[in-house]
């Protein structure tokens, strides 16, 4: 006779079941369990495989995400660095002033302006003033008659000052700077002393509204083997009696 020895499971284990120790039934059960939680253990390492790609996805996407934002942080303060470099760099300020400057009408009147002349009639400015300055070109040979280029000077005057256009322009500034012989040397060499002249122009009325020269430094002291020494007019000071003239400093 064949004795079965069952014992009932507590509830929290598997409820209802009923596990027995005879071999036929310990298959049975065996099977019925297995087959009752496949299922959920088949499902379970599927959930767990799908679990650890939308992680592994959430991590790439969190990579590419943060990647991007990186490049684009760097990228756009490189585009800004460059440009406030070069928007701050005195060589490209002056380079595009140049340009500017050789893309108006002013350029191709440098000679009529040259020939514009007038009656000294010491007055204000008209106002606005908008303002254009020309100098004469020391390159040229003596006997060869005077030339007149635009003046770097006109590149330093506030934005408000310069005129942009031949139509615009109602002031010219004309320069005109010249060494004269003012003494010897005791080696027989010759002493030069610098001048440049400023002559203010009100263009409309035709009449010269402002004239002054500035005078140079004594000239500087030679060797025996030189024949010659020459004194200077500071270039800041040329400018700095200009904007005198129209209010922007104190003499």
């Amino acid at each position: 006779m064949v004795f079965l020895h069952c014992i009932r499971v507590k509830p929290y284990a598997i409820p209802g079941l009923v596990i027995c120790y005879n071999e036929v039934e310990k298959e049975r059960l065996k099977n019925t369990l297995f087959s009752r939680l496949s299922p959920f253990v088949i499902g379970f390492f599927q959930f767990k495989e799908e679990f650890q790609m939308i992680k592994n996805n959430k991590r790439q996407c969190t990579f590419f995400f943060i990647m991007t934002v990186l490049l684009f942080i760097f990228s756009g303060c490189g585009s800004s660095s460059d440009e406030a470099a070069s928007s701050s760099d005195p060589e490209a300020i002056r380079e595009s002033q140049i340009s500017e400057l050789e893309n108006s009408d002013l350029i191709g009147n440098v000679d009529a302006y040259a020939a514009i002349q007038g009656v000294l009639t010491e007055s204000e400015a008209p106002t606005p003033a908008k303002v254009f300055i020309i100098e004469n070109d020391e390159s040229v040979e003596e006997g060869a008659g005077e030339k007149y280029v635009y003046s770097t000077h006109y590149l330093d005057l506030p934005e408000e000052l310069k005129a942009k256009s031949d139509a615009e322009m109602n002031v010219l500034v004309k320069l005109r700077s010249y060494y004269m012989e003012t003494g010897t040397y005791s080696n027989e060499g010759i002493a030069y002393t610098r001048y440049v002249q400023i002559t203010i122009l009100d263009r409309a009325a035709g009449t010269i509204i402002h004239e002054e020269t500035l005078i140079g430094s004594a000239p500087f002291s030679i060797s025996e083997d030189q024949s010659a020494g020459y004194g200077y007019v500071p270039e800041y000071q040329v400018l700095e009696k200009i904007l005198v003239y129209f209010g922007y400093a104190d003499e």
